[in-house]
């Protein structure tokens, strides 16, 4: 699987719409059926840092 790069503009988009989102049940049933492990691994490590960070 080839990723595609990463751009300073994607990445401040994603910033910015990670910032604004409080997940539903809805949303995290869906991402549970089409993320797939690596995807659900490391979306589980970047909540885990937010925490942190919160702490």
């Amino acid at each position: 699987m080839t990723m595609a790069p990463k751009t300073k503009g994607s990445v401040e988009a994603f910033k910015a719409l990670a910032r604004s989102m409080h997940f539903s049940n809805e949303s995290c049933e869906w991402f549970a059926r089409e993320a797939s492990a690596g995807q659900t691994q490391t979306t589980c490590k970047l909540i885990g840092v937010e925490q942190e960070v919160r702490i």
